[in-house]
């Protein structure tokens, strides 16, 4: 049947080329060997997306060539427009020394580099997660009822299609904050960070990894975070763009402030660094951009007396420059045609036209110009350098390779996490779903501990001794894979907390949190998401003294964002503020 109807739409593209001119009449033997080639092109497209989407059941790398050679081999017999595509006018913004960046100058090749199958692989991850958030329930005690019909003070009604927009990206923007622990200090929240700019380092903020990393390492910076927000909102076609202050015709760095969803005719604002999104008028709904600026008590309000002092006062935000995030690959005309030619289940959005957005962003109130922001494109230098660097033996290599272990090569826990995000949870005939195979990445400790001599445990882990192996080598390697073990029982023992959260099972999620993951040695790592998780719980079980006991612990890089949560989950549930709580803000 598949056959029929591809050979059927085969037919159809056929007939509207040639028409109906008799001097174009074609034979059947040649209307069959168009057919023949049309279903070859789109096999191919289908055998580098099967790969795409079974990412977790193959090597990375070795799935990236075979959907490079799909796709390079359908661009080949593709009648396509794509070598006459122009560099974006937008590009021009970039500072010169990233405007000369190779991969920019080839919009118009039509062949897919092995940066390209990257993008293409983050954009399908992200529109399997981004299927299933967007039907799940909004639980939360603050925002749900004022998204239901939200109210703009001092503007227009917001259409339907920006109600639902709206709806979604508060669903995208607070997952994102519940699965992906912020990084750095909780005294980030008083200093706005200037943008990304060459040479690359190993410190800066924002650029050390790309979405789909932050996405399965779960913690990044307060831009990495909000970069994972953009990607899930990008494929339910959903703009974002990040607002900076500074001026215009500057060579200066821009100062970074928060992430912007432009809905009809206002920026929603949304705080990657507190976790929130900024709270409107007298503390109702979300804030836009115009009231942000026109009412100063908005921005007066996230300082926290005595703890915290936001950065920033509406006198000194009149000079909002909105930046685009699009990756060197998102503007490529190859990217276009590959996306107008994914249809139904292959779908996913891998183009962004940058002129046009921003012609778009350009006419919202109080921004003063549109810029291509610098750091996705510095984010694909420093993948490109990471790349090499990891092939070297040295401290860095260990250091990189000591933190993402779990998540870097074949180990336990990827599959099962690929497994959570593409929203495969519970077994099926064919094959494990996530939540068992994230039990069965808790292997007993006794089981680790008999590892380092039983020689039958050690061909059951498929870790024993290989033929001429030196023994200290062997014993080293033995070491590493029971390191691994151990630290997938924590991350999974975290996971399944996780999972069982969007499951909407509110009490197993916590008491996974609380009781079994705060029981492993290592469960220090995820403390701060933890304690985050659990609360937001508490809190839609209509708990909420339990959730403010827990937004209160610290250390945690977030705890500004916990304190304002503190208080407007007092204030929604009428209990007021006090001043032993020590969250009192300027009236």
């Amino acid at each position: 049947m598949a056959r029929i109807i591809v050979g059927l739409l085969g037919i159809a593209s056929l007939i509207s080329i040639t028409g109906c001119d008799p001097k174009k009449k074609q034979t059947a033997e040649q209307i069959e060997q168009q057919v023949v080639a049309q279903e070859s092109k789109v096999e191919n497209l289908r055998e580098a997306m099967r790969f795409i989407d079974d990412l977790a059941d193959f090597n990375r790398a070795e799935a990236s060539k075979e959907v490079g050679y799909q796709l390079n081999t359908w661009m080949a017999t593709d009648r396509n427009e794509v070598h006459s595509t122009k560099i974006p006018e937008l590009i021009r913004s970039l500072p010169q020394d990233i405007r000369g960046y190779a991969p920019l100058a080839r919009v118009d090749s039509r062949e897919f580099t092995q940066a390209d199958i990257g993008h293409l692989m983050q954009s399908r991850l992200f529109a399997a997660v981004t299927k299933w958030i967007a039907t799940s329930q909004t639980s939360d005690a603050i925002w749900k009822e004022w998204l239901q019909k939200p109210e703009v003070a001092g503007g227009k009604p917001l259409s339907e299609v920006g109600i639902s927009n709206l709806q979604l990206a508060y669903k995208f923007f607070d997952w994102s904050i519940r699965n992906v622990q912020l990084e750095g200090d909780s005294k980030d929240v008083e200093v706005l960070p200037k943008d990304a700019r060459l040479p690359l380092s190993d410190t800066a903020l924002g650029y050390r990894q790309l979405p789909w990393q932050t996405l399965m390492y779960g913690r990044g910076d307060f831009i990495e975070r909000g970069r994972v927000f953009t990607e899930l909102a990008r494929q339910k076609n959903i703009d974002t763009v990040w607002l900076a202050l500074g001026k215009m015709d500057s060579v200066a760095p821009l100062s970074i402030w928060l992430l912007g969803v432009p809905i009809d005719d206002e920026i929603f604002l949304f705080d990657s660094k507190l976790g929130i999104p900024i709270p409107g008028p007298n503390q109702v709904g979300i804030a836009t951009l115009r009231q942000a600026l026109e009412d100063e008590s908005i921005l007066r309000r996230l300082s926290i007396s005595g703890r915290f002092k936001y950065p920033l006062e509406a006198k000194g935000a009149q000079s909002v420059i909105a930046l685009i995030d699009a990756d060197p690959s998102m503007i490529s005309g190859r990217m276009k045609r590959l996306q107008e030619s994914l249809t139904s289940d292959l779908r996913a959005e891998l183009y962004v036209d940058v002129d046009a957005l921003a012609e778009k962003i350009k006419k919202q109130p109080k921004i003063q110009g549109v810029q291509c922001w610098a750091l996705p494109v510095i984010a694909r230098m420093y993948a490109d350098d990471l790349e090499q660097r990891l092939k070297e033996t040295n401290e860095f290599t260990a250091r990189y390779m000591q933190k993402h272990l779990l998540y870097i090569g074949e180990t336990p826990i990827i599959t099962a996490k690929y497994h959570h995000l593409l929203g495969k949870w519970e077994n099926s005939l064919d094959e494990q779903g996530a939540m068992g195979l994230y039990m069965a990445s808790r292997v007993p400790e006794e089981d680790l501990a008999k590892l380092a001599y039983d020689t039958d445990m050690q061909q059951a882990f498929d870790a024993q001794r290989l033929p001429n192996e030196p023994l200290e080598k062997f014993n080293f390697r033995l070491s590493q894979v029971i390191t691994i073990y151990r630290e997938a029982k924590v991350d999974s023992t975290y996971l399944i907390g996780l999972l069982h959260f969007d499951q909407n099972n509110l009490e197993s999620s916590r008491n996974w949190l609380l009781k079994r993951a705060q029981g492993l040695k290592g469960f220090e790592r995820w403390q701060p998401s933890i304690w985050y998780n659990a609360a937001r719980a508490f809190e839609s079980e209509g708990k909420l003294t339990e959730a403010i006991d827990l937004l209160r612990q610290v250390p945690s890089p977030q705890e500004a964002g916990n304190r304002l949560r503190i208080r407007l989950l007092q204030r929604a549930s009428g209990t007021g503020e006090t001043a032993a709580d020590g969250e009192d803000v300027a009236k």
